[in-house]
C-alpha cells in the first residue's frame, strides 16, 4: 500500500506540476473498511510529495496539514465526524486554495459539504470487490502492479473527456484492490499517471 501510496503521490505531483495557475485544489477521496490501509496510501503518497519528517493520522484531528514543494496538502479522516456540516468547523474552505491537494478518508461522512472529489478511491478486500461499470470505455491499458509485481489493472476512458466509466483496478497486495474512479478531468489525467507510474 505504501509503494501505491508512491505512485499516487507521484501522479499527484506531475498533475500540480502540469496544472494552469488558478485552478483550484486537487480533492482525493479514500474508502474503505478499517484496517484496508488508507492512512498507509496517503503516508506513501505525502512522502512522495516530498513531506519530510512524522505523518500522523488525523483520527482524533480530523485534519493535518503539511507543506512541501510550494504546495499545501491536507490529510483528512473523517472517522469519527458525528454529524456532516462539523465539517464547517475544520476551515476546509481555505484549504481549497490552489494547488492544494486534499486526502479525505471517509469522505461519506462529510457527504454535501465536501468539494466534488477529483479522484475516488476505494480500497476492498477482493472477496468483496464489485467496482461498478457504468459503460463502455474509450480505450484500455494493461500494467503490472506495483505492490505484487503481478496482476492486471484495467483503464477505461482517455483524453479529456470524462466519462462516468473512467476507472481503474489495481492489484493492491494482501488480498485487497484499489479502485479508482475519475470525478474530473484532472481525476482522469490522474488515473493515466497512475497507471503509467505502476506499469514500471
Amino acid at each position: 500500500m505504501h509503494a501505491l501510496g508512491r505512485a499516487l503521490g507521484n501522479a499527484l505531483g506531475s498533475a500540480l506540476d502540469e496544472a494552469p495557475r488558478g485552478g483550484g485544489a486537487l480533492v482525493i477521496g479514500l474508502e474503505g473498511e478499517l484496517g484496508t490501509g488508507k492512512t498507509t496510501l496517503v503516508q506513501g503518497a505525502l512522502q512522495a510529495l516530498g513531506v519530510r519528517g512524522v505523518i500522523r493520522s488525523p483520527t482524533y484531528t480530523l485534519i493535518e496539514p503539511y507543506e512541501a514543494a510550494g504546495r499545501r496538502l491536507y490529510h483528512l479522516d473523517l472517522y469519527r465526524l458525528a454529524q456532516p456540516d462539523e465539517i464547517e468547523a475544520l476551515g476546509l474552505r481555505d484549504a481549497l486554495e490552489d494547488r492544494a491537494i486534499l486526502l479525505i478518508e471517509w469522505p461519506a461522512r462529510g457527504a454535501g459539504f465536501l468539494p466534488p472529489a477529483d479522484l475516488e478511491i476505494s480500497i476492498e478486500y477482493r472477496s468483496a470487490i464489485e467496482c461498478p461499470r457504468d459503460g463502455e470505455g474509450q480505450g484500455a491499458a494493461e500494467g503490472q502492479g506495483a505492490a505484487e509485481g503481478q496482476g492486471a489493472a484495467e483503464y477505461q476512458g482517455g483524453g479529456d473527456d470524462l466519462d462516468p466509466a473512467d476507472e481503474l483496478h489495481r492489484p493492491a497486495g494482501e488480498g485487497r484492490m484499489l479502485c479508482l474512479r475519475a470525478g474530473s478531468p484532472a481525476g482522469v489525467r490522474l488515473i493515466e499517471r497512475f497507471l503509467a507510474a505502476t506499469s514500471q
